[in-house]
């Protein structure tokens, strides 16, 4: 670099946001100039930290271009040797959010090439004429059966320059790597499953929605797309997931990652709806610091022991279901809580027992529940006498097979819940209580049932 270059480009570096016209008029075209643009950007975060009294904004952004600078050298080396000299036209330079990246020279353009997109797979997907064919794997959070085409998204000037202008980069909203939770028998294109890496999605800075299925990435870090609301990330060797810089983050949905074993979510306080589903690392969670989630989602977790929920008012449903070492739970002031769903499938007793859930505490808190699925558990009291809109059918209260000898329920509603002459009252509370024994194969037998040891 000329001394005229390296001024500039220290101007540049310590400018928040940075002028990413100075950078890309300073023409980087090879590995050595990157490298050294990348040392400036260590030198003048060293020196803001020696200050004293650092702008922690101007911190994260030179450390970013650090990296990101050095990252680019690395590849431009690697895919042009000796030197890593860009082709004819091309510049590398530093966006507004300072990510390093090749530009066209005349224009900024960002290039759709190997240098942004290092991954093979993730750029054959996004350099596709007629885009790919995916799937939604979560995205309300409920199971997913939508599949979804994903158009091309190199579209001006007549599509298929190999150029991504700021608006064709703005106008990707969503990333759609799925090819599992959904429809069973629809084709999707095969070279999802074999993405490995990510990067290069920082740099859709509109980026709202990132679904990732079934793919051999082992990093999820949509911390550099801060206007992510939506993330859905399962099925694969996914180890890291980082969500430090999503504060509007809304929907998270981690599934069956046997890798991933931290969980920090104190910066997504925006969470409405969240599931941690099949995640063997997930042994205690507090949800208290999420204090607008209104959906959560904790079931299928071998090594759940422990969950904090109590005092969340915004909080309507709640599964913890088929979490067998779960021991006790409190859902104490969650006053708008409707769904409970804290039960063991029969399936699942019939291979390992009931699970370990010994109580619940604070249901009478709960006034708006209309749904308690607690059965196959390990309770031996429950009241529910302020949850009158509870009732003893499927859509209702199913707590059978706790072997319970107390239960208390609302006041004028004693005879309908000891009626043994009910079927869904036998069914679904009454067997495999009150001294009675759990009958799969003929649940109307009764014998044994003490029906005195429901109160009001």
């Amino acid at each position: 670099l000329t001394d005229a270059q390296i001024a500039a480009l220290k101007t540049a570096l310590s400018t928040t946001p940075v002028p990413t016209d100075d950078i890309t008029a300073l023409g980087l075209n090879n590995a050595k100039q990157v490298y050294q643009a990348a040392q400036l950007a260590k030198d003048a975060l060293n020196a803001e930290i020696a200050k004293g009294s650092p702008d922690p904004a101007l911190i994260e952004q030179l450390a970013r271009e650090a990296s990101s600078l050095e990252a680019l050298g690395d590849r431009m080396t690697d895919q042009y040797p000796p030197d890593g000299e860009l082709p004819t036209g091309t510049v590398a330079t530093v966006d507004a959010n300072g990510f390093a990246k090749t530009v066209d020279a005349n224009n900024g353009y960002t290039m759709l090439d190997a240098l942004n997109f290092p991954d093979p797979n993730l750029l054959a997907l996004l350099t596709s004429s007629s885009g790919y064919d995916s799937g939604f794997y979560d995205t309300s959070l409920n199971t997913g059966t939508n599949r979804m085409h994903v158009n091309s998204i190199d579209t001006d000037p007549v599509g298929g320059d190999g150029k991504l202008s700021p608006a064709e980069l703005n106008a990707v909203t969503g990333i759609y790597l799925v090819t599992s939770g959904v429809t069973s028998g629809v084709s999707f294109d095969p070279k999802i499953s074999q993405v490995a890496s990510l990067e290069g999605v920082e740099l859709f800075p509109a980026l709202t929605t990132l679904e990732v299925a079934t793919t051999r990435v082992t990093t999820v870090s949509p911390d550099q797309n801060p206007l992510l609301t939506t993330l859905a990330v399962a099925n694969g060797p996914v180890a890291v997931v980082n969500t430090a810089n999503n504060p509007q983050l809304q929907r998270l949905a981690l599934g069956n990652l046997p890798a991933l074993s931290n969980i920090d979510l104190s910066k997504n306080t925006n969470l409405t709806h969240l599931r941690l589903t099949v995640i063997p690392g997930l042994r205690t969670f507090d949800a208290t610091n999420l204090p607008g989630l209104q959906l959560l989602s904790l079931f299928q977790n071998p090594n759940l022991t422990s969950v904090k929920v109590s005092g969340m008012t915004t909080l309507i449903l709640l599964n913890v279901s088929t979490d067998p070492s779960l021991t006790t739970l409190d859902v104490t002031g969650c006053t708008g809580l409707v769904t409970l769903q804290a039960h063991i499938p029969d399936a699942n007793v019939a291979v390992s027992g009931n699970g370990s859930l010994a109580s619940i505490t604070g249901l009478t808190d709960c006034t708006a529940l209309t749904t308690l699925n607690a059965y196959n558990q390990s309770l031996s009291s429950l009241d529910i006498s302020a949850n009158t809109l509870l009732a003893y059918n499927s859509t209702g209260a199913q707590f059978y097979n706790n072997n319970l000898t107390s239960l208390k329920v609302p006041t004028g509603t004693l005879a309908s819940w000891q009626d043994t002459t009910n079927a869904n009252n036998r069914d679904y509370h009454l067997k495999g209580n009150f001294g009675g024994t759990p009958s799969m194969t003929n649940p109307g037998d009764m014998t044994g049932v003490d029906t005195s040891k429901i109160t009001q």
